[in-house]
């Protein structure tokens, strides 16, 4: 990618959030589970839908292990981005197959959207999807302080890339936390109608629910950092920052205008992976602050700084803003 010329205004903010371990301060994946374990009690059955799911997570972790064994060149050898790019795209096959396994095991055979729904309700109501602080008034910006005075007609753009298999579980896990904490009403509507790019579950919105497949064939299929970058919708017009925590993210955090790693204080194993890989192929990523205090840092080469919840981006914006006029990236 090559730099257009420079801005002499501030460019509309096209904000790009990943869902796992980004917006949440967990990873929800097990909330599937969850999911199945309402879905048998509503129909009667004996609950067995989490520890099933525990067993997926671990034939996943044995394929894992697996492919890293006999995948050539090894971490070591990995010192650009083309290559540590085709390791994470590599890890398709990987995907795949766990998704094959799920789906011939008819785990989620029934499940329907109030399963969803009472699943994300609990979790939020529990603190197991808790959202990382700032997350409300992050998302209010789409709706006003954000808009560019000096442009009106391009106002801010906030949006969600994830890997997780339901976009309705985001959705209703983002609206729940609403009612839960007692928020703006007006973030009940954001929601309803944010664009968030994840998989779907076959059939979940139907009276009968899932009829055992796993993806719903009409829904682009979004599992590594690769099927991410074809997803991420960088704006030309705006300035583009994506927000995310693991190696998944690592195209599309090198591939916006700025890059935002999320770090928890200690960290946790996904962003420590990927503060190691960005350490190895030789990046610097500073913390938001610094790179705010520093108007020679702010224009600098670097996409990349790091912060540890949307409370501190969100207190940078005017310097992100001051950086919206540097040149941006074009295809």
């Amino acid at each position: 990618m090559q730099r257009t010329t420079r801005s002499p205004t501030p460019r509309p903010i096209n904000l790009v959030l990943d869902w796992d371990g980004t917006i949440t301060i967990k990873d929800t994946m097990l909330a599937f589970g969850t999911m199945a374990q309402n879905r048998d009690v509503r129909l009667g059955k004996k609950p067995t839908g989490t520890d099933m799911f525990a067993e997926f997570g671990k034939a996943w972790m044995d394929d894992y292990s697996k492919h890293e064994q006999s995948y050539i060149p090894k971490p070591v050898d990995r010192k650009t981005i083309a290559e540590e790019s085709a390791w994470l795209k590599s890890l398709s096959d990987v995907e795949a197959r766990s998704a094959e396994r799920v789906e011939r095991s008819g785990f989620f055979t029934g499940l329907n959207r109030d399963d969803v729904q009472s699943a994300s309700k609990s979790l939020v109501h529990s603190g197991q999807a808790a959202l990382r602080p700032g997350w409300e008034e992050l998302f209010l910006q789409d709706q006003s302080a954000l808009i560019n005075e000096d442009n009106p007609r391009f106002a801010n753009n906030v949006s969600i890339l994830s890997v997780n298999w339901s976009e309705a579980f985001i959705r209703a896990t983002l609206k729940n936390a609403v009612w839960f904490h007692n928020l703006d009403k007006e973030l009940h509507q954001t929601f309803n109608e944010l664009d968030i790019a994840a998989n779907e579950i076959d059939g979940l919105m139907s009276p009968d629910g899932n009829s055992g497949r796993l993806i719903d064939p009409s829904r682009a299929v979004i599992r590594t950092s690769f099927d991410k970058l074809q997803n991420f919708t960088y704006r030309k017009d705006h300035f583009n920052i994506y927000v995310g925590d693991s190696t998944t993210d690592l195209d599309c955090l090198l591939a916006a205008d700025l890059g935002i790693c999320i770090r928890d204080d200690p960290m946790s194993s996904s962003s420590k992976a990927l503060a190691e890989t960005l350490a190895r192929l030789g990046y610097e990523v500073p913390d938001v602050s610094s790179l705010a205090m520093s108007d020679e840092e702010a224009n600098s080469s670097t996409n990349l700084c790091w912060a540890e919840s949307f409370d501190e981006i969100l207190v940078n914006l005017g310097m992100l803003e001051r950086k919206s006029r540097a040149p941006s990236k074009a295809t």
